[in-house]
Order: structure tokens, then sequence, then C-alpha cells
């Protein structure tokens, strides 16, 4: 019962460390202004998160935590290639859109939760993402579906277009047109750089 009401509080205490985050910034956060929205204590804070740092990078990760989490169930779930690769788009196009709070938080605090990642705990979220979408895509090279490619190229076409989709995001005055194109090219940009160069095989 008590380790559920601390997971509870810490929850609590992310939520409110969340709003602040996003409506100053990390640096002119305060301690006292997360325990104003968040309803704890000081001490309660400081006993789960050691300080501020370790809070905002607790934020940081719970957001990356569940992009992660859809990310690799759409692997699972669409071993095909193109089909992959068009379920991958859009559960990223998709998340955002029901993610805007932690789509933010991930953008706006990537430079401060490498600074404040001594742990590494971010490089190995990221790492795992990165192989897990290279063993994928080894699968479909042995089978002559993909091109044979570095790990390093195959992370940069697939996460380039999305990334670029991301910061047009921020400042598109049209969301919605945005993704409507997006859903539809995104998948092929990738797919014509991750694609065999047997025309037969363009079928995918």
């Amino acid at each position: 019962m008590g380790q559920r009401r601390g997971e509870i509080r810490k929850e609590e205490i992310i939520r409110g460390a969340l709003d602040c985050f996003l409506e100053k910034g990390v640096v002119e956060t305060s301690i006292e202004d997360i325990r104003k929205v968040s309803g704890a204590s000081i001490g309660s804070i400081y006993h789960h998160f050691g300080g501020k740092e370790n809070l905002a990078l607790e934020t940081y990760l719970t957001a990356i935590r569940s992009y992660e989490s859809d990310y690799r169930r759409v692997l699972v779930e669409n071993p095909g290639a193109r089909e992959g690769i068009a379920a991958l788009v859009e559960n990223h196009l998709n998340w955002m859109e029901k993610n805007p709070r932690y789509t933010y938080i991930i953008f706006e605090m990537r430079l401060d939760a490498r600074l404040f990642d001594r742990k590494g705990q971010r490089s190995e979220i990221y790492g795992s993402m990165s192989r897990e979408l290279n063993n994928w895509y080894q699968k479909h090279q042995k089978n002559g579906q993909f091109r044979e490619l570095s790990i390093d190229l195959v992370n940069a076409y697939y996460w380039g277009p999305l990334l670029a989709y991301s910061n047009q995001w921020f400042i598109t005055k049209n969301r919605k047109q945005l993704f409507k194109q997006s859903i539809r090219e995104i998948p092929w940009i990738i797919w014509y750089s991750f694609r065999a160069e047997n025309p037969e095989l363009s079928a995918g």
C-alpha cells in the first residue's frame, strides 16, 4: 500500500513538473513552482527525485518511454516491409497529435536531458530503438526487399523525414494539412530510401 502511494505521488509530481516546464521552461521553473502545482511537499519532491535536474530528466524520460512503447508495439505487429514503414510513420504522426504535451517536452528538453542524463538512460532508450529498427531492417534486407545500408544510414533515412515533420509541426499554421500530406508522402520517402534496386520488389 505504501509503495503504491509513493508511486502515485511520484506521478503527481511529474505531472506538476510537466505543467511548469511547459509554461516556464526548465531553467525558470523552481521547486516551489512544482510544489504549488503538484500539491506535493518540497521534502517529498527531493525524496523522490533528489532535485530539479533529476525531476526534469524523469519527466523527459516518461515522455520518451511512452513513445518507445508504441514504437515497439508497431514493429512487432507490422513485420512487413512497406506495411511496417507505413505503420511506423502513422504511429509517429498520431502519437504527436495525441500527446502534444509529451511532444513539446521531448523537443524542448532534448538538450537539457542530455546534460542531466549522467547515467545514460536517455542514450539507452534511443540506442534500443535504433537497434530494434536495424534488426527489423536486416530481416528485410536478407529477404531482398531492402538494400544493404549501415545502421547509421538506416536510422538517418528513417528518422530524418520524421524529425523534419516534427520541426514543421511546431511552426505550421495548418497541422491538419501537414498531417494529411505527410501520412501519405513520408512512407514513400522512406520506402524509396530503403527498397532494393530490383524494381520487381517495388510492390513490397
